[in-house]
């Protein structure tokens, strides 16, 4: 897919310089009158494919020398803090030659830049081995007059009544404004500029027979339930052509899975749809959600244990969740299970068939969360007992009383799991270490995988996971019946977008969070 990257900065004399801008942009050896110092970056001069100085009409012809041109510029800003130049950088599609990439930039840059008068300087790279073509561009920001000089970028224009007199403020000064004398800084401009990029663009792509086409707008313009991948800059992309991950590339390539996922559960549930309607059912006022709707509540309860975690590891368990119900939602496609109904009676048929097995893993399941638990109560009670065993020592009330308030957490968590062990840490785990006791979690874990897979259910790995999500979302909300009076307008309400029921979940958690914070400020206040 061609890159929709295109960036619009502003060079300012307080962060940089026109001259050493142009310099790097065009690999050249530029002298700076400003400064009285060289810009020399020649040696980039491999990565530098073509470039030039485009020119208005009414501009000098030394212009043309692009140390001449942006000497000028920076000689012409007075201000400490003037803006010197426009610089945009643009991804160019890989699928056109190169060409045709100089009469693309050349092109674009004349209709879009130059017919308006300004100045224009262009240079392409395309950096051997890495087929990342792009361009750079620097815009001046003064429109020159007729005789070539640089015009003020405004002017003063005075408030006048309606008798076309002076106006003015209580302190006797004339009222007037700032109008620009160009229509450059316009704040749609950029849009334009996108749109006329993509639109030459895929003509050049037509031209030289590729199908691919480029889209500037973002995914949420585009109606695309997908994430956007970060910009991955310089030098996150040299490491990672060194073979060294980097946060953004991890990012990039979890955003891909995720917006994998995405594609093949949309089309999971297209084919819901279209079943449910091929079904020739009796009309009836209420109607059973659809599966799908369901199953991502189980996506949207899970919210509040991601939000708190960082942004990659978040969408890790997104991901995750959305692989649990993309793999139910595809073995329930095969069962031809479309509704909540549909999946209660197919479980009772589950669970009757296999009923035996299925009580043997509940049991199994018990046990291993019983010695997870032993586990992590003798861990507590080793860390405490030091702590327990002071404050058994106390003899006189108040000191002891005024030891358990210091250490009322740790002693009162110490005799809670001392409780526990003395019921259940008894038997076959009383005189086994950890390193026994894993071994038995991972015996019995092992044992819980053969039964599952000797259940009789076509996909038992699937089952497992839809059994989960059934029980987590049974467990902590109800799907809302949704009352129809048509089986059409039951279909339409429906299909709701992915996206937006995940965007639902966020909203609900940040809501969460806004009045648990409200809550704690005004507990702060009182």
């Amino acid at each position: 897919m061609a890159c929709p990257h295109f960036q619009v900065t502003i060079k300012t004399k307080t962060k940089s310089s026109a001259v050493a801008s142009s310099a790097y942009n065009s690999a050249e050896r530029l002298f700076c009158e400003n400064e009285q110092v060289y810009k020399d970056h020649t040696r980039k001069k491999e990565e530098v494919f073509a470039k030039g100085v485009l020119l208005p009409a009414h501009a000098p012809s030394e212009f043309a020398n692009r140390e001449v041109l942006w000497n000028s510029v920076e000689m012409n800003e007075k201000q400490y803090n003037g803006q010197l130049c426009r610089s945009i950088v643009a991804a160019i599609p890989r699928e056109i030659s190169k060409e045709e990439r100089v009469n693309f930039v050349n092109e674009f840059c004349k209709d879009t830049f130059v017919s308006k008068g300004m100045c224009c300087d262009y240079s392409i790279h395309d950096p051997p081995g890495k087929d990342n073509p792009h361009v750079h561009i620097l815009l001046t920001m003064r429109a020159l007059d007729e005789e070539g000089k640089w015009m003020p970028k405004s002017r003063k224009e005075y408030i006048l009544d309606e008798n076309g007199n002076k106006t003015y403020y209580p302190n006797g000064e004339a009222r007037s404004r700032k109008v620009n004398t160009t229509d450059w800084d316009d704040k749609g401009n950029v849009e334009k500029w996108r749109k006329t990029w993509e639109d030459k663009a895929n003509k050049y792509l037509e031209r030289c027979g590729s199908k691919d086409r480029l889209d500037m707008r973002s995914y949420e313009r585009q109606g695309k339930d997908k994430l956007p991948s970060d910009h991955m800059g310089p030098a996150a992309t040299a490491l990672e052509k060194k073979g060294i991950k980097t946060k953004t590339g991890d990012y990039n390539r979890n955003v891909n899975i995720f917006n994998d996922l995405l594609d093949k559960i949309s089309q999971l549930f297209e084919m819901f749809v279209e079943r449910f309607e091929s079904l020739k059912r009796r009309p009836k006022p209420h109607w059973d959600p659809l599966l799908p709707n369901y199953l991502f509540q189980y996506v949207e309860l899970n919210e509040p244990n991601r939000r708190y975690l960082p942004r990659n590891d978040r969408i890790i368990r997104e991901i995750q969740d959305l692989a649990d119900v993309y793999s139910s939602l595809n073995w329930l496609k095969e069962l031809n299970v479309l509704t909540l109904d549909d999946l209660k009676g197919y479980m009772e048929k589950v669970e009757g068939d296999n009923s035996e097995q299925l009580k043997k893993i509940d049991t199994l399941k018990d046990r291993v969360d019983e010695i997870d638990h032993i586990i992590g109560s003798r861990d507590i009670c080793n860390n405490r007992k030091h702590i327990y065993e002071e404050y058994e020592k106390k003899k006189f009330d108040f000191t002891r009383k005024q030891f358990y308030q210091e250490h009322k957490k740790q002693i009162d968590s110490y005799i809670k799991n001392k409780k526990y062990l003395d019921n259940h840490d008894v038997g076959e785990t009383k005189n086994k270490d950890k390193i026994h006791l894993m071994a038995m979690k991972e015996e019995l874990n092992n044992e819980i995988r053969r039964l599952q897979k000797g259940l009789d259910v076509e996909g038992s790995d699937s089952y497992v996971k839809l059994k989960k999500i059934y029980d987590t979302v049974s467990k902590n909300s109800k799907p809302q019946e949704f009352i129809a009076k048509s089986k059409e307008e039951f279909v339409e309400v429906q299909r709701v977008s992915i996206h937006d029921r995940l965007e639902a979940g966020r909203k609900r958690s940040q809501q969460q969070t806004r009045h648990i914070s409200a809550h704690d400020t005004r507990s702060l206040d009182r």
